[in-house]
């Protein structure tokens, strides 16, 4: 049986960034925004955490959203909320535009970040009115999978570990 699938990007510009997130930048909290879902608590929790290791990363890149840690991770978050409610848009789309020949599935693929606990697209996608939704997240055998938590995603899979190349013999 030969399947056929659409494939859809999502996408959001520098000139869109420029133009959304100053809206309300200074202004309100990012739950003010009217082109996204209000983020629960524990995804802005999640991000500041992963915000907080770009910055050990990159100690340049808390300068570039402005001069506090604050105003950084303010543009971080609204970066992430512009991203996640841009891939539930194109998902919505496409399942508004093909829904009549194949309303069972539509499929996204995105950064784990956007789809843990619930959070991020699948949020975003249940703000616009789309009811079911499922997450499959992959996770490192010798780490996560270990300690797996209640509602991470609605499965989860592994992937053998990389090879390591073999060291070359001493000289």
């Amino acid at each position: 049986m030969l399947l056929r699938a659409s494939a859809y990007s999502a996408s959001v510009s520098n000139s869109l960034r420029r133009v959304l997130i100053p809206l309300h930048a200074g202004s309100a909290p990012p739950s003010s925004n009217a082109f996204w879902a209000p983020p629960q608590p524990a995804y802005v929790d999640f991000l500041r955490d992963m915000y907080r290791l770009h910055e050990k990363k990159s100690p340049a890149h808390a300068s570039k959203k402005g001069n506090t840690p604050d105003a950084g991770f303010k543009g971080f978050l609204d970066s992430q909320l512009t991203w996640d409610r841009a891939m539930a848009e194109a998902l919505s789309l496409a399942l508004s535009q093909h829904g009549h020949q194949n309303p069972a599935l539509v499929v996204g693929i995105m950064g784990s970040g956007h789809i843990r606990f619930g959070h991020g697209v699948p949020h975003q996608l249940g703000y616009l009115g789309v009811a079911k939704v499922a997450s499959l997240l992959p996770v490192a055998l010798d780490g996560e999978c270990r300690h797996l938590e209640a509602g991470l995603a609605t499965a989860a899979f592994t992937l053998p570990n990389k090879a390591t190349p073999p060291s070359e013999p001493p000289r």
